[in-house]
């Protein structure tokens, strides 16, 4: 089973006690738009990043860590 991208964006959501759904909300966007990104199906844009990071306290610094995940082999 193949794992789900943003594992690290998914976990910092649990630890704020935040769901897609309210995400979506608190962000002007329907739930599809977070979930499509969520799955990897589409990617998130430099506002969304700036915006979900303020609401879920990552720093600029380390959005690569929840935004920009290495892929297996070694390529990003």
């Amino acid at each position: 089973m193949a794992r789900k991208p943003y594992t690290q964006l998914r976990m910092r959501m649990v630890e704020c006690g935040v769901t897609q759904s309210e995400m979506a909300h608190e962000l002007g966007v329907c739930g599809t738009f977070i979930s499509e990104r969520m799955l990897g199906k589409r990617p998130f844009d430099t506002d969304m990043i700036q915006a979900i990071g303020s609401m879920l306290n990552i720093q600029p610094e380390d959005y690569h860590k929840f935004f920009f995940e290495t892929r297996p082999g070694g390529r990003g």
